[in-house]
């Protein structure tokens, strides 16, 4: 393989759990080029990690082509396709296919493109109770496998970052915030928790994203202990230092939950029953879950917290 277009479209959290199966990729074929498609400003991070080596946003012009639902393809994007070796893609949707027009890309069968390249769309069984990042690699590695090459173990492909050498620091980030109303753990909980937490002698960052604007008028309202302080949607990039730097991190079911366990930091979530199965962070996460999120006790996961940053070495 010389040349691979990689899609996974969604959001921050969408992309992490499919950072496994990309870093295998990476990994089996360190000869290939590989361009992500994807939401732009998420799938910079893996460019500037090294699993990727170029990102296309997700509606650039130049891929429409593949998620058009007719019209006869342009000579450029054909020939952009003949460039390919292979397109791969994590899906996870309902309809159980993907969203693409596999008539141009299936090996066999017309109308083709040209000779089109190897095409793997890699499902989610909506059924498994394995979760969507192993569920995703492992379907990658039989891929790997089948290609003829070595397939590296799941715990070598599964973080972002490496950790900062920074043993001992005391600082935390929290992220109260979530994409969905039915996630969202009570606001006045995490105070609860960063209260603990200052008064063990952390100092911290309380982040909010562009999912969660609604809360930012109660968190701007929200009395913060001494030694912490508010970060209004931070740059990607200076968050994932932040979280490769923080000796904990607390959030609910987000993106940003997602990448803090992929940057290798001890992580505590707050989740729903239903979503544990499928959406579990990999990573040194502790999923903390009910059937409801309010129904998760504070002192449980001030409890988590402190067992984390004891294994942090804080």
């Amino acid at each position: 393989m010389k040349a691979a277009l990689l899609i996974r479209l969604g959001g921050l959290g969408d992309l992490v759990v499919a950072l496994p199966a990309i870093s295998l990729l990476r990994k089996a074929f360190p000869e290939a080029s590989f361009r992500l498609l994807a939401r732009a400003g998420y799938g910079e991070l893996l460019r500037e990690a090294g699993v990727v080596d170029a990102v296309s946003e997700a509606d650039d012009p130049a891929w429409t082509p593949l998620f058009d639902g007719g019209g006869t393809p342009s000579p450029e994007f054909r020939a952009a396709l003949g460039r390919l070796d292979c397109v791969a893609g994590w899906f996870h949707g309902a309809a159980g296919r993907p969203p693409w027009r596999e008539d141009l890309l299936r090996a066999e069968g017309a109308p083709a493109v040209g000779s089109p390249p190897v095409f793997r769309p890699f499902m989610y069984d909506r059924e498994s109770s394995i979760p969507i990042s192993r569920y995703f690699f492992d379907r990658t590695a039989e891929f790997v496998r089948a290609e003829g090459r070595p397939a590296a173990g799941f715990e070598d492909c599964r973080l972002l970052f490496g950790r900062s050498p920074r043993p001992g620091e005391r600082f935390g980030v929290v992220h109260p915030g979530s994409g969905g109303r039915l996630k969202l753990w009570p606001l006045e909980r995490f105070r609860s928790v960063i209260e603990a937490l200052a008064a063990d002698g952390l100092d911290g960052l309380v982040v909010t994203g562009e999912a969660e604007a609604s809360l930012e008028g109660e968190l701007q309202a929200m009395p913060l202990p001494r030694g912490w302080r508010r970060a209004v949607r931070p740059p990607l990039p200076g968050l994932a230092d932040a979280l490769r730097r923080a000796a904990v991190y607390v959030g609910n079911d987000s993106g940003v939950t997602h990448l803090a366990a992929a940057c290798g930091t001890e992580t505590i979530a707050v989740f729903r029953d239903e979503f544990v199965p499928a959406w579990r962070p990999f990573g040194r996460a502790t999923v903390l879950s009910a059937p409801r999120v309010d129904e998760v006790a504070v002192v449980d996961v001030i409890a988590a917290a402190r067992r984390a940053l004891g294994r942090s070495g804080v």
